[in-house]
């Protein structure tokens, strides 16, 4: 109930409202900050005004601007990261600046970027429960032979996050204690410890799962992925095609949009293909529980809307973060969640290849606020320049 998306409501007001499938309370919605919607045209505009009903006096947010109008449905994000960036009181919200938008706020209007650690990892999932991943050894090899900088290339190169040697990201308890940015380090993570690729410990992690030629042989080496069809989501899906493919695998690749990609095939483990390639996620709260519970505890795996793209369902792992979960002290907190991070990173379900900072851009009469629990900005804090 403290975080800052959750807004108490009347039950009384709401249930009306709730008791239609789907719900429709989103087009009724209680207004009790400082702004309330004056118009709403799904996926196309919403629009908030002052609310006449709202006290400054009794609310800590300063409320600067009188008006917000969300503008949504950016196909091209390219033209309106530069229409904000040459324009007036503008900033991004619905969508995050791509790569071009990032570098042209980089090189030309550097005071105009903000550049946040979001708090968020992503990777590229294997479906751990059948062939050809359910053989760690086949894990470790295509993570060996990843070049993770090509992945990160489609979506702004080092401007959009640091290379992933791990799950918990960046400003997240556990984070150091996991190995940081190096990551875990020993011989049994060797795997994971060249961002550009080891195409020769590749082979070698492909001899010990059987195939001797070091790249993939036989009727499991056809395998299906589903990603996104759309920039900057579809150059990595290729990225991560062109690398299996290096390794012998044929890849079937299904390029749908992003919402499907989620909702009909990754989330949902009895459609999963063998490879999710544009999976991430993001903390709901400053707490390694919130990044690892979700995400590998196999009590997290459902039919559908499932967050365990791996389908890890290890006893260890499951043990451990259940008790983890009960620990109070915040040292021996972070060192637990930190071992964990070890260990799920040492079963190879996943290429961990970015944590995320999400650039932000406004106009040159904004000062604008970001709020460290989403990355984007704050509203009820940004203001306009006189």
């Amino acid at each position: 109930m403290s975080l800052p998306i959750i807004s108490p409501v009347p039950e009384d007001y709401a249930a009306k409202y709730d008791a239609e499938n789907p719900s429709a309370y989103g087009e009724h919605q209680v207004s009790t900050g400082p702004y309330y919607i004056t118009n709403y045209q799904p996926g196309k505009d919403i629009t908030l005004e002052r609310n006449p009903n709202w006290d400054p006096n009794t609310d800590w947010r300063p409320a600067y601007v009188d008006k917000v109008d969300f503008q949504e449905g950016f196909s091209d994000t390219v033209s309106a990261s530069t229409k904000i960036l040459t324009g007036s009181a503008q900033v991004n919200g619905d969508f995050s600046p791509p790569a071009e938008g990032l570098k042209e706020a980089a090189t030309k209007y550097p005071d105009q970027l903000a550049v946040t650690v979001s708090g968020a990892n992503r990777y590229v999932a294997f479906k751990t429960t059948e062939p050809p991943f359910d053989d760690i050894n086949v894990r470790k090899a295509v993570i060996a032979n990843s070049d993770r900088t090509a992945l990160r290339a489609p979506r702004g190169g080092a401007l959009s996050g640091q290379i992933a040697t791990h799950f918990i990201p960046p400003g997240i308890p556990g984070f150091d204690e996991a190995g940081g940015a190096a990551g875990p380090q020993g011989s049994e993570f060797d795997f994971v410890q060249n961002p550009t690729g080891d195409p020769d410990l590749a082979a070698s992690y492909m001899k010990k799962a059987g195939f001797s030629s070091g790249k993939c042989e036989g009727s499991d080496c056809t395998i299906t992925m589903v990603g996104d069809n759309s920039p900057p989501g579809s150059n990595t899906s290729q990225v991560v095609k062109d690398q299996l493919t290096q390794l012998g695998f044929k890849v079937n690749l299904q390029p749908v949009d992003h919402t499907t990609m989620y909702t009909k095939f990754c989330d949902t483990p009895k459609n999963q293909p063998n490879v999710c390639p544009n999976v991430a996620w993001g903390k709901d709260f400053i707490d390694p529980q919130s990044i690892l519970d979700p995400t590998f505890n196999g009590s997290a795996i459902v039919s559908s809307n499932n967050s365990n793209w791996p389908l890890l369902n290890d006893k260890s792992i499951n043990q451990q973060l259940d008790k983890a979960r009960n620990i109070a002290d915040p040292a021996e907190r972070a060192q637990t969640y930190g071992k964990i991070d070890d260990e799920i990173t040492g079963l190879a379900v996943a290429i961990p290849w970015l944590w995320d900072d999400q650039g932000d851009i406004a106009s040159k009469d904004v000062n604008g606020v970001v709020s460290l629990f989403n990355s984007n900005y704050d509203v009820t804090f940004t203001s306009l320049t006189k």
